[in-house]
């Protein structure tokens, strides 16, 4: 698949027009808040997004675990997801 390139304005760019169209005096300010409530709500969807990730994760062992047979290790898995779980809980 071919992606077609697209261009793509800067935050300044959005900016300028913003301000050119609107005649507030607290336009700029407005424009930053609206900013920075979009880079939150960006950023939550992010995070959003990565625990529905590790959940997916997690049941996938879960359910390698129940699957299990007696000729299966598994202690090994169980030793194996244990390790993932730092991983897991890092936040920036």
């Amino acid at each position: 698949m071919v992606m077609k390139e697209r261009n793509v304005p800067s935050t300044e760019h959005i900016r300028q027009g913003y301000l050119n169209s609107s005649w507030d005096d607290d336009a700029e300010l407005d424009f930053d808040l609206w900013l920075v409530n979009e880079r939150h709500r960006v950023a939550n969807l992010a995070i959003e997004k990565e625990r529905k990730r590790i959940i997916a994760n997690i049941l996938d062992r879960v359910e390698d675990l129940n699957s299990c047979t007696k000729n299966d290790n598994c202690q090994e898995l169980g030793q194996l997801i244990k390790s993932y779980i730092p991983e897991w809980m890092e936040t920036e």
